[in-house]
C-alpha cells in the first residue's frame, strides 16, 4: 500500500524522543492497569465520557508533537493528504469534532454489544486517520490507539520498546496505519451508487465539451477564463471553482458534489456530453459560464456533505458489517477484507521489527 502523508512541512521535533516521552506519560496514566486485559479495557470504555476521550486524543497527539499543554487543540484546519492517485481532502474543520462524537458513540455502543476489541480498535484507528483532526501526528495517534485496544498492555520492557518503535521515526515500518486508503475501491463503489445515479453518470469524469486532444492544462485555462468572464460570480466564487474544477475527478467528492447538483437541478442532460466512443463527461467549460452565486453555494454544501458522509460510511462499514457484503449472497463482508489487509500489514511489521533487532 502506498503511504499517505500530510502535505505539511516536516516537524522540527525528534519523533523517537517524543515517543519515549509518551510511553513515560502512559506510566502516569496507569495504562498498564487500564489496558491490561479485555475486562479492564471494557470497564474503562464504559465509564469514559466524550470530553475525556477527546482530551486523551489531544494529550496523546500533543505529546507526540511536543506541543505545550495550553496549546492542545483539534488543529487540523487546512490539511490534506497525498495518496497514490490523488490528493485526499478530510472533512471540513467544522465537521471534525461532530464526527469524533459519532465515533465515540459508536465505540460505546459496540462495547455495550460486546463487539470484539479488535473491531473497536479498527474503527477508532481508521476514523482518526479519516477525520484527520490534527495538523500532524494523526497516524501515530491512531497506531497507539490500535495497539492499546487490540493488544493487552502490562507495561513490561518489551511492550514499551515496541510502542516506542511504533510511534517513532520508522513507525510505519512496524505498524502500518489503518487508513481509509485500504477501502478506496469499496468506498468509491458505494459513493458512486449513492451520488452518481444513472448508468451514464457512474463512469463519468468531468472534462471537455468535445472529443479532442487539448491538454488538461490548456483546458483548465479555458475554464478559468470562462469563470472570470461570468458576471454572476464574485471573486470568492470564482476562486473556489478554479480550485474545485482542478481537483482529480475519479472517485472523488468533487465529481459526486457536482453530479448531485446537476441531478437535483435537472441539469444533467444540459451539460452531459456522450461521445461516439460511449464515454460521457460533464462539460465543465459550458457549465462554468452559466453558474450563479447560489449554484456555487449548493455545490459547496454538497461537497462538505459528501466529505462528512464518506467518514460516516466508513464507520458504518465497521459498525454494521452485515450491511456491507463483498458480494450479494456471500458471507464475507467488506470488514472481513479490511481485517485481512490489516493482518498482512501487522505480519510485515513484525518481520521488519525482527530484521532490525
Amino acid at each position: 500500500m502506498s503511504e499517505i502523508i500530510s502535505t505539511e512541512a516536516p516537524a522540527d521535533y525528534q519523533r523517537d524522543e517524543q515517543s519515549e516521552k509518551l510511553v513515560r506519560f502512559m506510566d502516569k496514566l496507569h495504562a498498564d492497569e487500564i489496558f491490561a486485559n479485555e475486562e479492564s479495557k471494557r470497564e474503562y470504555l464504559k465509564n469514559l465520557t466524550f470530553d475525556e476521550f477527546k482530551n486523551l486524543l489531544m494529550a496523546t497527539n500533543s505529546l507526540l508533537r511536543d506541543i505545550p499543554v495550553k496549546q492542545r487543540e483539534i488543529d487540523g484546519k487546512e490539511v490534506f493528504l497525498n495518496g497514490p492517485l490523488e490528493q485526499i481532502y478530510p472533512p471540513e474543520y467544522d465537521d471534525k469534532e461532530p464526527l469524533l462524537q459519532e465515533l465515540f458513540a459508536n465505540i460505546q455502543n459496540m462495547n455495550q454489544e460486546n463487539r470484539s476489541l479488535e473491531d473497536m480498535a479498527i474503527l477508532t484507528s481508521i476514523t482518526i486517520n479519516a477525520v484527520h483532526p490534527f495538523n500532524d501526528g494523526n497516524g501515530r495517534t491512531s497506531r497507539l490507539v490500535y495497539q492499546l485496544l487490540a493488544e493487552d498492555y502490562n507495561g513490561n520492557a518489551g511492550q514499551k520498546e515496541e510502542l516506542t518503535q511504533v510511534l517513532g521515526e520508522d513507525g510505519r515500518m512496524y505498524k502500518h496505519d489503518i487508513s481509509p486508503e485500504l477501502l478506496t475501491w469499496e468506498l468509491g463503489d458505494l459513493l458512486r451508487k449513492k451520488y452518481l445515479g444513472t448508468n451514464q453518470l457512474q463512469s463519468m469524469p468531468m472534462g471537455f465539451s468535445a472529443e479532442n486532444n487539448i491538454s488538461f492544462h490548456d483546458y483548465q485555462e479555458e475554464v478559468n477564463k470562462t469563470l472570470e468572464s461570468n458576471t454572476a460570480l464574485d471573486k470568492s466564487d470564482c476562486d473556489y471553482l478554479k480550485t474545485f474544477f482542478s481537483r482529480p475527478d475519479s472517485q472523488s467528492p468533487t465529481l459526486y458534489a457536482l453530479s448531485k447538483f446537476l441531478r437535483e437541478n435537472d441539469k444533467v442532460d444540459r451539460y452531459l456530453r456522450v461521445f461516439s466512443s460511449g464515454k460521457s463527461r460533464i462539460s465543465i467549460d459550458a457549465l462554468s459560464g452559466d453558474l450563479t452565486h447560489e449554484d456555487v453555494q449548493k455545490i459547496k454544501n454538497n461537497y462538505q456533505e459528501i466529505r462528512k458522509f464518506e467518514v460516516e460510511l466508513l464507520m458504518d462499514i465497521i459498525v454494521h458489517p452485515d450491511h456491507y457484503p463483498v458480494d450479494q449472497g456471500e458471507d464475507r463482508t467488506i470488514l472481513d477484507n479490511l481485517k485481512s489487509e490489516i493482518a498482512r500489514g501487522i505480519e510485515n511489521g513484525d518481520k521488519n521489527r525482527s530484521l532490525k533487532q
